[in-house]
């Protein structure tokens, strides 16, 4: 079986779908705006898209499309590797959401928006993985009666919990340094509450337009660490190593590092948003209202009061909460199930102009 991928090459998340395709035997091709390189065969450099070259690059999708000759095209982001997928025709065609696609560009501009509906509307399949991301996507099209809940899901062979022998307070980021991940609140709080606090560490993996600005924003004598980006068993390890874990971005589909997080049994430091409450409750983990630099200094201060066996206590019972429902095995086989049960459905032509209004 083959399966055409549109989405960023260079983005983890893709790299994880194509890599689970092909372990379970599917010959994966992928179209990109950021790979860079083309590979035949593998991977095929769409450059970035512009209102200029937007009907080349259709063009462009179809020939590839038609020469590869896949059984499933898939798409991921509705907004722009959707669109251009969405005009394949002849193949069973899934997107998944992202939660940024629908929640804030389809919200921000009317033209995405018209790209959203026309690839909800062409999708023979929608994945997305909470239930908000699913509601709002139904505002932009009706898909209840051709989507599923699928999240990334994790690795337990690299995930899972040891218990923590560090007497150090280890609180970590590693959402990348973007504004809409609040990397800077996160900052900032730690050294207001933890300036002269010897026994507690700041540590921020990933990279990002605003790691120079953090950089420039971690003087001082509180103890905060950038470690740059890291593969999954790195990662793994930075976590169980870890006391807290702190996600708190404005707005979010369901990430994994919350899934990771828990996977680990770590107590987490979270924004007060739909989809988080989907998966943890107040007796364990710390809710703050997106954006407030007081809600985190509140959530670190109840951090610094706690003991390291109450934070453990709190992260496993998050972790024995979830625990069935956190493998990436059982995610993508049923991604596996559903796409073996899609069939070409064309939707009705005469439909087509008014989405696109």
């Amino acid at each position: 079986m083959k399966l055409l991928v549109l989405g960023d090459y260079d983005s983890p998340h893709v790299k994880r779908w194509i890599t689970e395709m092909e372990a379970r035997g599917w010959v994966v091709q992928c179209l990109s705006f950021t790979s860079g390189i083309d590979v035949p065969g593998r991977i095929a450099h769409l450059g970035k898209i512009r209102a200029w070259n937007l009907l080349f690059q259709i063009l462009r999708v179809r020939r590839l499309s038609r020469e590869f000759g896949p059984d499933i095209v898939h798409a991921h982001y509705a907004t722009s590797y959707g669109f251009l997928g969405s005009f394949i025709c002849g193949v069973p065609f899934v997107v998944s959401l992202w939660g940024s696609d629908i929640l804030v560009s389809a919200k921000q501009s009317s033209l995405l928006r018209r790209f959203a509906r026309r690839t909800l509307w062409k999708a023979n399949h929608v994945f997305a993985d909470s239930d908000e991301l699913l509601e709002e996507a139904e505002k932009v099209f009706p898909i209840r009666d051709k989507s599923t809940k699928v999240h990334w899901g994790v690795d337990h062979r690299f995930f899972y919990p040891i218990p923590r022998t560090a007497r150090k307070l280890r609180i970590l980021s590693f959402r990348n340094h973007y504004p809409v991940y609040n990397v800077d609140l996160i900052l900032g709080a730690f050294r207001k509450v933890f300036e002269n606090h010897e026994e507690a560490e700041l540590l921020l993996a990933g990279v990002g337009s605003m790691t120079g600005e953090l950089r420039g924003m971690a003087g001082g004598p509180a103890d905060i660490r950038f470690l740059g980006r890291l593969q999954e068993p790195d990662l793994a390890r930075l976590i169980q190593e870890c006391d807290v874990v702190v996600t708190v971005p404005s707005t979010d589909g369901l990430s994994s590092s919350l899934l990771e997080a828990m996977a680990c049994g770590k107590y987490v430091i979270c924004s007060d948003i739909p989809v988080y409450h989907e998966w943890l409750k107040r007796e364990y983990a710390s809710f703050v209202a997106p954006g407030s630099g007081s809600a985190l200094e509140a959530a670190f201060l109840f951090v610094k009061k706690c003991s390291a066996e109450q934070l453990e206590k709190m992260g496993r019972a998050a972790f024995e909460a979830n625990q069935s429902r956190l493998g990436r095995e059982e995610q993508f086989d049923r991604v596996v199930r559903i796409y073996g049960n899609l069939k070409v459905v064309e939707p009705s032509p005469q439909r087509e102009k008014t989405i696109m209004l």
